[in-house]
């Protein structure tokens, strides 16, 4: 059952989707307003404190975020959006691990 914050994390990645081709060319200005609107929704949303793992390993999100603030330090924002829907995909955002390690990275890049 998703409840609602679920469902604003969804409605806040939604625009994120669009650059889910990591090597087409976009547009990197309007990839970094979709990103600094994500960070802002996201600010909003309280995270679980539930631990939920889809992965084995409690710790193996970090490979996702890694290649986040990788592309963020690149300057690179669309293969950070989609970096950030493939975490999605493999973890729950909201997740209180996932999401103060994502905050932190988008504040230091974003801000």
């Amino acid at each position: 059952m998703e409840n609602k914050s679920v469902k604003k994390l969804q409605s806040a990645i939604e625009p994120l989707k669009v650059y889910h081709n990591y090597f087409a060319d976009y547009d990197e200005l309007k990839a970094k307003s979709l990103l600094m609107n994500f960070y802002s929704e996201l600010k909003d949303i309280a995270p679980e404190s539930q631990v939920i793992l889809r992965r084995k390993r409690y710790y193996s999100f970090y490979i996702n975020l890694f290649l986040v603030m990788q592309a963020l330090e690149n300057k690179e924002y669309s293969k950070a959006c989609h970096e950030i829907c493939t975490l999605d995909y493999y973890e729950s955002i909201l997740q209180m691990r996932v999401y103060n390690s994502l905050m932190l990275l988008l504040q230091k890049y974003l801000e």
